[in-house]
C-alpha cells in the first residue's frame, strides 16, 4: 500500500484571473495484492495417453500451480510453471501418471498457485 497526496492548484488564465481554489487529497494505491485475480478451472484424464490435464483461465501467468487430490492430500503436481504458450491468461497443466481418483472413479482435485490462491474442482471419471 503506498500514500500519496495530489495538490492542485490553478493558474491564472490569459486575463489574470485564477478560475477556482487551490486543494489537496491525500490517496492510497495498493499494488500487487499477492492473490491471483480469477480461476476457472477444469480437468480431465486421457487413458489411451495417461495425461492428466488441468486447463483454466488465470491472469497470473507467471505463477506456480500444484495439483492435488482433495481427500488424501496426494499431490500430482508440485509448483509447475504454465505450459500454456499464449500470453493471454490460458492455464494448462499437463501430468502423465495413472488415473489419480482409480479406474472410472470420480474425485475432487485442489487446484492453488503460490499466490495464494486455490480452488476445487470435481474430477470426472476417467475417459479412455
Amino acid at each position: 500500500m503506498y500514500a500519496f497526496t495530489v495538490q492542485i492548484t490553478p493558474q491564472p488564465d490569459s486575463l489574470g484571473q485564477i478560475p477556482g481554489p487551490s486543494g489537496s487529497q491525500q490517496l492510497t494505491i495498493t499494488i500487487g495484492t499477492g492473490t491471483s485475480d480469477r480461476q476457472v478451472i477444469r480437468a480431465g484424464y486421457n487413458g489411451h495417453q495417461y495425461r492428466l490435464s488441468v486447463q483454466g483461465y488465470d491472469v497470473n501467468i507467471s505463477a506456480l500451480w500444484s495439483v492435488s487430490v482433495t481427500s488424501t492430500g496426494k499431490a500430482l503436481i508440485s509448483n509447475r510453471p504454465n505450459y500454456s504458450i499464449a500470453d493471454d491468461g490460458f492455464l494448462e497443466l499437463n501430468y502423465h501418471s495413472n488415473d489419480p481418483c482409480g479406474a472410472l472413479n470420480s474425485c475432487n482435485l485442489t487446484v492453488t498457485d503460490n499466490l495464494g490462491s486455490s480452488v476445487t474442482v470435481t474430477f470426472p471419471p476417467a475417459s479412455y
